[in-house]
């Protein structure tokens, strides 16, 4: 005989319950980067990407873009928050010049930020950003 246990209530150290977030899901979306296709040239001259998850509804994005030195992407906004991780590289935003984005660092954009996309011709390797784009 199997007994099935469903998932309880949540509760807080102190015993106070908590919202049911999430059930276990059948399948996880796993996605192997080197099976997905390179965008080149995307935005720009030198702009890759490779598009992890677009949802649509959700204006929701996750690519893994890859910058040639001396790329750039034009003035531009995104209408909610974006999350950067760079991966290996620098660049920084032509409107920000004195916060360079170096390997290791992680950058949270306010919605609606008006910015300008350098990647410097002095780097020596490609820049890999992770970017996660809400609206």
């Amino acid at each position: 005989m199997t007994t099935t246990h469903l998932p309880g209530p949540a509760t807080t150290s102190s015993g106070a319950p908590l919202p049911l977030v999430a059930l276990p899901q059948t399948d996880l979306l796993t996605v192997d980067e080197a099976d997905l296709p390179l965008l080149k040239d995307a935005l720009s001259p030198g702009v890759h990407f490779k598009p992890l998850r677009l949802d649509v509804e959700a204006g929701e994005w996750v690519v893994l873009a890859t910058f040639e030195p001396g790329s750039s992407v034009p003035l531009h906004y995104h209408t909610g928050v974006a999350e950067v991780f760079t991966l290996s590289g620098s660049w920084h935003y032509l409107e920000y010049p004195d916060q360079p984005q170096t390997a290791g660092s992680y950058l949270y954009e306010p919605g609606a930020s008006v910015h300008t996309f350098i990647c410097p011709e002095s780097n020596t390797e490609d820049t890999v950003i992770f970017v996660r784009v809400c609206g």
